[in-house]
């Protein structure tokens, strides 16, 4: 069971870390994969490295159940700022 963690979360990690680094040096076969689709947000990719490392750490510490909660909470936090910044934004424009 383990080892399928280690598997399944590296590699989004690694997916993730390529997005963000696409973002910063604004490279855009890295922020997606032709450009003609859409791009991922960072926020999207910092979450989702979170969760993945959350996942690889489950297990590995007395303390990682609780710190998988606090990641998933404060990514929930993030992706809650987000939508309330669209939304005041939609209000703004109509």
């Amino acid at each position: 069971m383990h080892t399928y963690r280690k598997y399944f979360s590296l590699p989004i990690i690694v997916v993730t870390v390529l997005v963000l680094i696409g973002w910063i040096f604004d490279i855009i076969i890295l922020k997606s994969i032709l450009p003609s689709f859409i791009s991922m947000n960072p926020m999207t990719a910092i979450c989702l490295m979170l969760h993945a490392a959350g996942v690889f750490l489950l297990g590995k510490y007395p303390l990682s159940n609780i710190i998988l909660k606090l990641i998933a909470g404060f990514t929930q936090i993030g992706k809650l700022d987000n939508m309330l910044s669209e939304i005041f934004l939609f209000i703004l424009i109509f």
